[in-house]
């Protein structure tokens, strides 16, 4: 079942209701439903807070309809595995070589937080 469908199911409400919400035509909205067309963005996001979701899982990105909580991180960590990096060695690298840079990537990933952190302190002093 479409989630802009279910979520209107389930919180029961009606196609007309959730239409004069999101202020589109009760046609627009039961298109959406019967994936007949997409939504744009900014109706994706009022769907969204409305129904107190992320958009991820209104496009089926997601199958966990909860909202991350505030300060959590909204994206998985990226795979450090070391087969997922486009980088070239002349031979073959080492346990040692491979073991160096994850270190300076995660060295670098360690410090890019840092410096985003202390931009959203200075920004909340503001």
């Amino acid at each position: 079942m479409n989630r802009i469908k279910l979520l209107r199911v389930q919180n029961n409400i009606t196609q007309k209701d959730l239409a004069a919400v999101l202020m589109v035509a009760q046609n627009t909205l039961s298109n959406w439903e019967n994936d007949k067309y997409e939504p744009d963005k900014d109706s994706i996001k009022k769907i969204a807070k409305y129904f107190n979701t992320t958009a991820d899982y209104i496009l089926g990105l997601s199958d966990d309809p909860a909202p991350p909580e505030k300060g959590e991180p909204t994206r998985s960590p990226p795979d450090l595995s070391w087969g997922n990096f486009g980088i070239s060695f002349y031979g073959t690298p080492t346990e040692d070589d491979k073991e160096m840079v994850m270190d300076s990537i995660n060295f670098a990933m360690e410090q890019r937080r840092k410096r985003n952190a202390a931009k959203r302190g200075e920004q909340n002093k503001d």
